[in-house]
């Protein structure tokens, strides 16, 4: 019988090294999104938001990317909802898209 373990796909298309990376947030989100448009990825704009209360609890969903620029990213949310009413009382957030068909 396969375990979890067993089902691990080794992705060794590219590397993240620190020294490729550029110095504006912006500029290398897009470019990254320039790739991961060219590789026909189902529902790219899907990412997971990640947010901690005010005593550091933390939580993550999966939201949708409606734009973004050098003021920000533009997602999907419901203010009364728990990761809106989280999101006004602490704006510290990250996000992850998972683009496993970028090459």
């Amino acid at each position: 019988m396969q375990t979890i373990a067993d089902i691990r796909k080794e992705y060794m298309m590219q590397s993240l090294l620190e020294k490729d990376v550029g110095a504006d947030p912006i500029l290398q989100f897009t470019k990254w999104w320039d790739d991961a448009m060219k590789s026909e990825i189902t529902e790219i704009n899907a990412m997971t938001l990640a947010t901690a209360s005010l005593i550091g609890v933390p939580a993550a969903r999966i939201v949708v990317l409606k734009d973004y620029s050098t003021e920000g990213f533009v997602f999907v949310i419901n203010y009364e909802s728990h990761k809106g009413i989280e999101l006004n009382k602490n704006l510290l957030a990250s996000f992850v898209c998972f683009w496993k068909e970028c090459d």
